[in-house]
């Protein structure tokens, strides 16, 4: 619930087009999101993809990740949190029709995402913290996701729990 309504499908036009939740320059939605789940009595503990088209989860590699992901975000007051959600920038979808420009939509369009987050997690009853900076290159992160820098990169992540693990 909290991806589909933060970043999913809202409804489709007459002519068949697809409406998102939140605004993407060009309507290019070059942001990928993917749910990292630590704990949970619904899902196995793994990373996943958000399968945007069909509102589901992908699972890309199963297992514990508590440990790297800690590691990477560490001296962080939210390390007890069931999942983190990370965001990863598909370069191409926006920098082909807008060039140099595209760069900094694919920021604004996070920004648009980030905020879709917030909201929907606080509507949940949910707690979300975005997470600027990590203590290690942010290609670690792009290793556990198993995407190709060049195509596609991390850059942005929010740890998610109750309001008591996100302060």
């Amino acid at each position: 619930q909290l991806l589909s309504l933060s970043f999913g499908i809202s409804h489709s036009g007459y002519d068949g087009m697809l409406f998102r939740t939140y605004a993407s320059a060009g309507g290019r939605f070059p942001i990928e999101g993917y749910p990292v789940v630590l704990r949970s009595e619904d899902l196995e503990p793994g990373i996943y993809h958000y399968n945007v088209l069909d509102n589901s989860l992908e699972l890309i590699r199963p297992g514990q990740f508590e440990t790297e992901l800690n590691g990477f975000y560490a001296n962080q007051p939210f390390q007890n949190v069931p999942c983190y959600i990370l965001f990863s920038m598909v370069f191409e979808r926006t920098m082909q029709k807008y060039g140099e420009r595209g760069y900094r939509f694919l920021y604004l369009d996070a920004g648009h995402m980030g905020q879709n987050l917030y909201l929907v997690a606080e509507h949940l009853g949910l707690g979300a913290v975005a997470i600027g900076g990590g203590n290690a290159s942010d290609t670690v992160i792009d290793s556990l996701l198993h995407i190709n820098r060049s195509e596609e990169s991390f850059f942005y992540g929010f740890a998610v729990g109750t309001p008591e693990e996100t302060p």
